[in-house]
Parts: structure tokens; C-alpha cells; sequence
């Protein structure tokens, strides 16, 4: 398991309970922790397809996604009943004699299935007030939720860079939210989902046209699940240049590379790359900045596509003494290099890997230093221009923190609740005889022998191009499989997404 110091510093509650302009990066440690218990295996590729079940991609639509969208639709008269007697019993609250919408949908933001709402960041009453207001203007109700940011290329947390099963969860979670909101508010209701990894993919050096793959993706899926009436996937950069134009474009990337000289100039001198722990607790102690510099950094180190020339292309390929050398990164962060021995090196770890492990992992910290402070310019520089506002400023706006001012959105289910898609993949598993989606890291699902779900049968019928196509071609599944679930259990039952 971690050290005490490691688990100390990345307590996200202490750094980011006050911090306003604190980084939307959470949870990095869990991917940390989690890859040094001894029982982590990642699949070699002979495992891997000894493992994978093949189905043919139109099975998977007229079964798995038909029972996705019957379940968003078939739950929406219960849990609107089950809403006007909760409001019912709240209408003092409101100074209200009956249960109007106004009543409703604030009492909806605080249902704790879809939401984790602090009332000190978002009291009911503030909310009360700002959907009346909406109301009486006769506006829009518009949830704007920053999310779908890309799929890092970490073959830890997944196995490509496409959406999966994971991404159609949590866009249907989004979609079972419009839609109850629709049928209360008597004006038009937008669950706006900002894809922000055109923002953010230059600090991680994630290739363009991984992020332009995944928002298409996206798209697919929400046209796929029929929900594209209600839940839009915008690009978040097209939004700030719709919201602001361009010359005001090109003053904020001007704000953002003086924000990145001023954070390089000022803590780089304490970041050492072969001692990364004692950097963070170094960077952290100097302020609330430092304090997000060290949480973002350790959290990005899943994150960064690696450039280095070892790393790139294998990872993509799954590689498999690429992929069991990322795992050993991992799981070495808490250590000087310089003490490593090449007895503490897995075995599966040879060649140039093994050779020169040194020297990769100290290009691997550098990068991943600088991506986190680019990141940290990022999110400094928009939230100091308060972009949100500028793109839309009647927003309800929703995020996976729930900061003051904001609304904690449950991307995923209470059970799986810190984790978002886009870090986890997707799988299926029995609950007491429900099958159920759930959200966890790749590692954790193979060193369970859960089982990869491939889709096939596309050949000749999509275009070359099209998103399932190219996932096709990247190997990379749809879906796990836990061992208890068999496969016609996945084609024939109701599938709960709660």
C-alpha cells in the first residue's frame, strides 16, 4: 500500500475544501493505491484473447443498448411520484401552498440518487430562487456539466481511447435527469455536457485526433441511446470561441502561457525528478497554489500520454512489456530512483525497459511535471475569467466535485461514485440477481478474470471511419463481464444503470 505520506498529501478534502481555484482533477491517488496491491495483474495479450468474448455489434445494439433505453424511460413515473411526496412534505421550506415546478426541481437537485449536494455550496433555497426566476423570464433551464474530457491511453484504467460501456452508463445517467426535469419545467431543458479535452489535452499531450475520435464517439452513442433531444456533447473550446470570439480567444491563451512562465519560475526549482514525493511535499507547503500543483501532479501521472519513444505507440498497442512497465511507474512513484535495484524490476520488464528504466522514468516525471502545471494554468486562467459565465450565465451548473456555487452530479452510481467514465471502463456485473452497471480501473476487472466483451460483424456494413470501427481496430472492448454475469444474461435482462 501507499506511504503514510503519500496518502497524507493527496487528501483531497484538506487541499481543495477552501481552494476556489483548485483543479477539477480528483481522486488521483485511488489509481495509485490501487496499483500497489500485490494482487494487481494486467492480461498479457494471449490472456487476453483467451479471455475476450466476441459478439457481433448488432447483437449489442438491439439488446444491451434497446435495454439501456428502456430503462431510462421505464423508472420516470416512479421516481416523479416518489418526488411530488417529497416536495409535499417540504412546501414550508418553500412558502408554498402547493407543489409547483419551481418546488420540484429544486427538491430534484437534492435527490441523493442523482446528486451529493452540500447545502453550504448550494442551498435549497438559492436554487428555489434561481429556478423561479427562470420561470418567470420564461428562459431555458440549461445544466451545463463539464465531463467526457478523453480516455487517457493508462492501460491500467482502460484499454483504449474510444468510449465504452462506461460513457453510455453515465450518458444515460444524464439523460434520466433531462428528461424527468422536462416533464416539470414548461420551457425548454438542456443537459449541456461540455467535452473539455480540446482544453485541456495540449497540457497532456494527448494527440488531437484522440480527443476528435472520442467526442465522436460521443456523439454516436447519445444518437444510438436516442437521447440527443435533450443532452447535447459540446466542444467546450467551440463554446468559449462561440461565447467570447476570437480576439478575446487569443488574449486568454496569452493569459495562460504568462500563468504557466509564472508557476514554471516558481516551483520548478523544487521539483526533483528521481525523488517525486519529497517534490510534492515541497511544492505543497509553499501555498494554496503549490498545494494544487503537487495534488494535480500526482493525479496526472495516469493521464499524460507519454511521448517518450518506448511508450507512445506500444501503449497503444497494448503492449505488453510497455504496459507492465507503466504498471511498475506506478507503483514506484513513492520511491527514489536512484534506490531502485534491478531485483525490485517484475520480471515481465525486459529489453530497453529494463536496460534503461532509470532514464525513462525520469523523462516520465518530467513530463507529467510540466503537464501539471499547464493543467494548473488551464483551470486558473478560465476560472479567473469566470468562462462558465461568459458561456452561459443562466447556467445550472453541475460538476463531479460540487465546489460552492455548484451541484455534485453522480456521473456514475453510488456505488462507484468517485470515479467518472473516462477513467474507468466499463463492465457488468450480478447484484442480488440484478445486472448492473458498474465503473472500475482495467487492472482491477482482469485481476479479477473478468472477462472482455469485442465487438464484431462490422466489416463491409460501417464506414472505415465510424467510431465502432475503429475500436475494432484498436482491440478495445466494449465492455467487461464479471464472472458471475454469462452472456445471456447480458442479452436477455433488464439492465440497472442505478
Amino acid at each position: 500500500m501507499l506511504t503514510r505520506k503519500l496518502l497524507i498529501i493527496m487528501d483531497a478534502d484538506e487541499l481543495f475544501g477552501s481552494d476556489q481555484y483548485a483543479s477539477r482533477i480528483s481522486n488521483g491517488h485511488r489509481i495509485l493505491d490501487t496499483c500497489s496491491r500485490d494482487e494487481m495483474r494486467l492480461y498479457d495479450q494471449h490472456t487476453f484473447d483467451k479471455q475476450a468474448i466476441r459478439l457481433p455489434y448488432q447483437v449489442w445494439i438491439e439488446n444491451v443498448i434497446a435495454s439501456i433505453r428502456q430503462s431510462t424511460n421505464d423508472t420516470l413515473s416512479t421516481r416523479l411520484l416518489a418526488l411530488i411526496k417529497r416536495t409535499r412534505k417540504s412546501l414550508s421550506l418553500y412558502n408554498a401552498k402547493h407543489a409547483g415546478p419551481a418546488e420540484l426541481i429544486t427538491e430534484f437537485f437534492f435527490d441523493k440518487i442523482f446528486f451529493n449536494v452540500k447545502e453550504a455550496h448550494f442551498s435549497k433555497q438559492l436554487m428555489h430562487h434561481k429556478i423561479r426566476s427562470l420561470l418567470q423570464q420564461k428562459k431555458p433551464l440549461s445544466l451545463c456539466l463539464p465531463l467526457f474530457s478523453w480516455k487517457p491511453i493508462s492501460p491500467v484504467k482502460n484499454a483504449g481511447y474510444l468510449p465504452d460501456f462506461a460513457e453510455i452508463a453515465s450518458l444515460a445517467r444524464c439523460y434520466k435527469v433531462a428528461h424527468i426535469l422536462s416533464e416539470i419545467y414548461p420551457h425548454e431543458v438542456n443537459f449541456n455536457i461540455y467535452a473539455d479535452g480540446s482544453k485541456y489535452r495540449r497540457a497532456c499531450f494527448t494527440p488531437h485526433y484522440m480527443v476528435a475520435g472520442y467526442q465522436k464517439g460521443m456523439h454516436y452513442w447519445n444518437q444510438q441511446l436516442g437521447t440527443s433531444h435533450l443532452v447535447n456533447i459540446i466542444d467546450y473550446e467551440s463554446a468559449v470561441l462561440n461565447a467570447i470570439g476570437q480576439q478575446k480567444v487569443e488574449e486568454r491563451t496569452g493569459m495562460y502561457r504568462n500563468r504557466f512562465r509564472e508557476l514554471t519560475d516558481k516551483y520548478t526549482e523544487h521539483f526533483d525528478p528521481y525523488n517525486i514525493m519529497d517534490s510534492i511535499e515541497h511544492v505543497r507547503l509553499i501555498d494554496s497554489t503549490g498545494e494544487q500543483i503537487a495534488f494535480t501532479l500526482l493525479a496526472i501521472l495516469s493521464i499524460v500520454y507519454y511521448k517518450h519513444e518506448t511508450l507512445a505507440l506500444p501503449l497503444l498497442k497494448r503492449d505488453d512489456t510497455a504496459s507492465q512497465f507503466y504498471l511498475f511507474y506506478l507503483q514506484s512513484i513513492a520511491k527514489d530512483i536512484r534506490i531502485i535495484t534491478d531485483s525490485q524490476i517484475p520480471p515481465q520488464v525486459d529489453g530497453d525497459y529494463r536496460t534503461h528504466f532509470s532514464d525513462i522514468m525520469i523523462d516520465m516525471r518530467t513530463q507529467a511535471w510540466f503537464a501539471a502545471l499547464k493543467y494548473v494554468a488551464t483551470s486558473i486562467t478560465d476560472r479567473r475569467l469566470e468562462m462558465w459565465k461568459k458561456i452561459d450565465p443562466d447556467q445550472v451548473k453541475l460538476t463531479i466535485h460540487g465546489k460552492a456555487g455548484e451541484i455534485k452530479f453522480i456521473t456514475t452510481n453510488s456505488a462507484c461514485m468517485t470515479l467518472t467514465a473516462q477513467h474507468t471502463v466499463g463492465g457488468i456485473r450480478k447484484k442480488e440477481e440484478h445486472i448492473k452497471a458498474d465503473f472500475v480501473y482495467r487492472i482491477e476487472r482482469e485481476s479479477k478474470g473478468e472477462r472482455p466483451v469485442m465487438l464484431d460483424g462490422m466489416g463491409g456494413i460501417l464506414p472505415p471511419d465510424s467510431p465502432l470501427m475503429q475500436m475494432h481496430a484498436l482491440r478495445q472492448p466494449i465492455c467487461y463481464l464479471d464472472q458471475s454475469v454469462s452472456v445471456y444474461e447480458l442479452l436477455h435482462n433488464y439492465l440497472d444503470l442505478d
